[in-house]
């Protein structure tokens, strides 16, 4: 190997290196500050008409439910703790307050991240029994 060669060798693995060394520095940063603000668990209780599919919490709680009734379930109202505001209720991209029997609902509302918080949805059966479903934030 020529000394041309073999200083162009030398200059690439160690400023290679480097390189490598900062882009995984950068990449870590971002990511640990992109993180949501607060990890929270997400519960459910009591139903056995309508079950969590998944949930997170950041700035905005998203929480995926889904009616397991035998019915259409009709949303008559949606109760807030102060740590969230602005909840919406989207069945198919649409704001929904009728969820059919299989169909999967996404719940977002704006979360402060200061506290624990709940959202209590109060629905409607199919027979027309009034049932609540809460949704806590801990």
């Amino acid at each position: 190997m020529t000394n041309k060669a073999q200083a162009s060798l030398d200059y690439l693995l160690t400023y290679g290196w480097a390189i490598i060394l900062v882009a995984t520095a950068i990449g870590i940063i971002f990511f640990v500050t992109t993180m949501p603000i607060s990890k929270a668990n997400v519960t459910i209780g009591p139903s056995d008409e309508i079950i969590l599919n998944s949930g997170s919490v950041g700035n905005v709680l998203k929480v995926v439910l889904q009616n397991i009734a035998s019915g259409q379930l009709k949303i008559t109202d949606i109760l807030t703790s102060d740590a969230l505001e602005n909840c919406t209720l989207t069945t198919g991209g649409k704001e929904s307050r009728l969820i059919n029997s299989g169909q999967i609902m996404l719940l977002e509302c704006n979360y402060s991240g200061k506290e624990p918080g709940s959202v209590s949805i109060l629905y409607k059966d199919f027979v027309g029994s009034d049932k609540i479903v809460t949704i806590n934030i801990v």
